[in-house]
């Protein structure tokens, strides 16, 4: 029989939420849209199990529509398969009518995430030998979360030892800085290696994934001695080379060739992440996900992305040298967008090198020797659409690079991190805007047990429904392309102000044109709130246009168009050949941090 969920159930609703939380991130729902849920939740009663039989469908369950590359908000049975084809295409036996009684069926693409879900469960019957669907059915409507899952919350919570932060405030502070403002793919690396070249006594830094040969090379010729470098990781896919060998490396080996380049000037520990289990205890929950080098105590680059080639291309597309045949669409659509600043100011910089300082110090005696093999799984490939994630997009106008700006003056800049400080400074600066909101991030999810991270989120939800109504209001919110339309029109969100934007992994924000933030943090619960995570936000207009310009074009250009339905990334079995008109790609090459895409979900 087939497996069904159903988180709606009155007698399990009557116990508290773990936590003694309660969901306050979905709107009231309507009486006729609730009815018509209703009708959907019983054609599914009567019609789930055909469905599931479908060898293509992985999940049936009720959502919203998908029209025009997004969602809208019109209740219907939500058909998740493992390919959506034409209609003209689909094999004799797995069409799924568009209508059952007086409810609409839609049929949705399953995310990669989805089809690798399906195929474990899959092989998991076969071993078992019992004759059931592997798709899943589920009653629960959109938005409304039951204690199954506040349970399944609680649950994913792994006991954590308390944070204690260094003795050091994040303060506030009003000085004179020089601040480089670039961006990825247009002008991360060259800035990245001058920042590296000018070491001249030690290197305080910290990572999530670190992959990029041309990197880790820069690194190891300039920290000569008496140059000396201190490390923490995420210990995350330590063993993954997410790419050609020729150009990446795996975390690990990273780690291995820098100790034996410095030797005795090379500290490095993992960091106590649970998901990891590199520690005896740990402090945060699923990642470390800062991206911060200190260099001599003075300057500091901070970005949105890793040390990978998706985020820090050695190609410069500006000053070049270029290849043959250079496609600038390809290019730009094939690597991340990130926002970085280098910041050239000691009060700063000091701050920083405490904190991960603290950090090492903290996660050194607790390091487990010899760790057993790694306990995640590594990611498949997947088929992509031979011309790229391009042909996931529609543009708008020809691409354009842009070079870096450099601002020498006084700076008002506050300093935030997680867990310490992010809800709280953000909050604040979402409600007070008064004429423009320009948000984009990897990750916009919500976590409706987590008490910290609602009103966070909400914010900003009312910021799209304020826009709505005030005219003299302009909120702008890109997301990646995984991001869950269905959660947000649940939570309220007026999705007008918000489009799909391929390879976004930048997490910025920008205010009235006079507050920019940059930094790591995603916005799930766990990024807002547990995770380690570094920001800035900027006091300045001249720094806040440099990077609206940056997100205007990014806005005006770059929009997912309807054949993401039909384009969706395949996950490819070991040794199968890709299907005509598709390449097989690494899945980092879509997904720029694997736990980071399964926040997403």
């Amino acid at each position: 029989m087939t497996r069904e969920i159903d988180r709606r159930d009155p007698a399990l609703n009557q116990t508290t939420p773990a936590h003694g939380a309660t969901s306050d991130v979905a709107e009231p729902m309507g009486e006729q849209t609730r009815e018509a849920f209703e009708d959907v939740r019983a054609a599914i009663r009567i019609h789930g199990e055909e469905l599931v039989n479908n060898p293509n469908v992985v999940l049936v369950q009720p959502g919203y529509r998908f029209r025009g590359a997004t969602f809208v908000r019109e209740p219907v049975l939500s058909v998740t398969v493992l390919r959506k084809a034409q209609p003209a295409d689909v094999p004799a036996g797995e069409q799924i009518p568009a209508r059952l009684g007086k409810v609409s069926v839609d049929v949705v693409p399953a995310t990669p995430l989805q089809q690798l879900a399906f195929f474990k469960r899959r092989e998991e019957i076969a071993r078992t030998g019992v004759a059931v669907p592997a798709g899943e059915i589920s009653t629960v409507i959109p938005g409304e979360a039951g204690i199954t899952e506040a349970v399944a919350a609680a649950e994913d919570e792994s006991p954590l030892a308390p944070y204690v932060p260094p003795d050091k405030p994040l303060a506030l502070v009003n000085e004179e800085m020089t601040v480089i403002c670039h961006a990825s793919p247009d002008a991360g690396w060259r800035n990245l290696r001058q920042f590296i070249s000018e070491t001249q006594e030690r290197l305080t830094s910290t990572m999530y994934e670190f992959n990029a040969r041309h990197i880790l090379d820069a690194i190891t010729n300039q920290m000569q001695e008496p140059r000396k470098m201190n490390l923490i990781l995420d210990g995350g896919d330590q063993n993954t080379v997410p790419g050609p060998p020729a150009t990446t490396i795996s975390k690990l080996a990273a780690r291995q060739t820098l100790a034996n380049s410095l030797q005795n000037r090379f500290e490095c520990v993992w960091a106590p992440v649970a998901d990891d289990d590199l520690t005896t205890k740990s402090f945060f929950p699923r990642a470390y996900h800062t991206k911060v080098t200190v260099r001599d105590g003075n300057a500091f680059w901070l970005s949105s992305g890793n040390w990978k080639e998706s985020g820090q291309p050695f190609l410069d597309p500006i000053e070049g040298p270029l290849p043959p045949g250079f496609d600038k669409s390809f290019f730009q659509s094939d690597h991340n967008r990130e926002w970085h600043v280098i910041v050239k100011n000691r009060s700063l910089a000091e701050t920083f090198e405490i904190y991960i300082t603290h950090d090492i110090a903290q996660a050194k005696p607790i390091q487990i020797v010899h760790p057993g093999p790694p306990s995640d799984e590594p990611m498949p490939d997947l088929f992509i659409p031979a011309e790229g994630l391009a042909a996931f997009a529609d543009f708008d106008s020809e691409p354009e690079f842009f070079r870096e700006e450099t601002f020498t003056k006084q700076v008002k800049v506050q300093p935030i991190m997680t867990p310490d400080n992010y809800p709280e400074m953000i909050m604040p600066l979402i409600q007070n805007a008064q004429r423009s909101l320009y948000f984009q991030n990897q990750t916009l999810s919500p976590s409706a047990f987590n008490q910290r991270y609602v009103p966070l989120f909400n914010s900003l939800r009312d910021k799209t429904k304020a826009a709505a109504i005030n005219p003299q209001l302009d909120v702008k919110i890109l997301v990646s392309e995984f991001t869950d339309f269905q959660k947000l029109i649940a939570a309220g969100f007026n999705l007008d102000c918000v489009k799909r934007q391929f390879q976004n992994h930048n997490k910025g924000i920008i205010i009235d044109d006079e507050i920019v933030i940059v930094g790591s943090h995603n916005w799930s619960g766990q990024g807002a709130t547990q995770n380690r995570d570094a920001s800035l936000i900027f006091f300045d207009a001249q720094i806040a246009s440099y990077f609206k310009k940056l997100f205007l074009y990014d806005w005006n250009r770059i929009t997912v168009s309807d054949s993401l339905m039909l384009a969706m990334p395949i996950v490819a079995a070991p040794g199968e050949a890709p299907p005509p008109g598709m390449i097989r790609v690494p899945w980092s090459s879509v997904f720029p941090e694997s736990r980071a895409a399964a926040e997403m979900e």
